[in-house]
């Protein structure tokens, strides 16, 4: 009776976890790309707010700028590799782009790229729940429709330079769904989807076609991730490990430097 016992006991222990119930480890490498893009927004931020640097290939903007594609292929990355609903994180992304847009729509009058980003994570999931795990295969087609984009300032003339969003929906997007392409299809896909988007340097043009330059390089660089999990440098990854606390407080922190330097000047 007792072996019996035992044997099931083994048997038991031996079977894998179901999907829906499996722990995910973290990676620190991960952890640390995604702080060092954390990071350079802050930095990008930091030279608009305070030197009114615009974005071109001549300025220090242009290579903050690897951030943006570097976090949105990060989020896809980590969207796909979510096998079930995270309502606390989903929820936490909502507060974040709450707050952080009670300040900048205020102040710019767009919403944030928060905003964008919650949409994609929203699109995912009703999609995954209606079925469609694909989807990413349609939506890196994003970036093509950018001129028929309304969250875009390509219908605007100097000086009424305006746009729902701070980054146009359609751009934003495209990033997202390659690092889904990323985490379940594979590096060679996802580095032929953005080597395809270096076309939008010329035909999107402007700081917004700029971005496109950095996206192959991101690919890259979360693959080598990926392949070495232990590569970490922990500052930057504890940075990572808690973006979204980190990044609205910046922009906080931000406008308080500036108010107070206005203030005794």
């Amino acid at each position: 009776m007792g072996r019996t016992r035992n044997r099931k006991k083994k048997h038991a222990s031996s079977r894998p976890l179901s999907p829906a119930i499996s722990v995910t480890k973290r990676l620190g490498s991960l952890d640390t790309w995604r702080g060092l893009a954390i990071i350079l927004m802050i930095l990008d931020h930091a030279v608009w707010i305070f030197a009114d640097i615009r974005i071109s290939v001549t300025t220090i903007r242009f290579v903050t700028r690897f951030c943006l594609p570097l976090f949105c292929i990060l989020m896809g990355y980590f969207l796909a590799h979510q096998v079930r609903f995270n309502l606390r994180r989903y929820t936490h992304l909502i507060l974040a782009a709450l707050v952080i847009n009670v300040g900048y729509f205020s102040r710019y009058h767009q919403l944030e790229i928060l905003s964008s980003l919650l949409i994609c994570a929203t699109l995912y999931w009703l999609l995954f729940y209606c079925g469609v795990q694909n989807w990413f295969a349609l939506t890196a087609l994003a970036p093509v429709f950018y001129w028929i984009d309304p969250t875009s300032v390509w219908h605007q003339r100097p000086p009424y330079d305006f746009a729902l969003f701070d980054y146009p929906l359609t751009v934003v997007m495209g990033f997202v769904a390659v690092g889904c392409i990323l985490k379940q299809v594979g590096t060679r896909t996802a580095l032929s989807v953005t080597i395809f988007y270096l076309l939008g340097i010329w035909w999107i043009g402007g700081h917004t076609g700029l971005v496109f330059a950095w996206g192959p390089v991101v690919v890259l660089c979360i693959d080598w991730g990926k392949k070495n999990p232990s590569q970490e440098i922990r500052s930057i990854s504890w940075i990572g490990k808690h973006p979204l606390s980190i990044y609205v407080i910046q922009y906080f922190v931000l406008w308080c430097i500036q108010w107070f330097v206005n203030r005794n000047t």
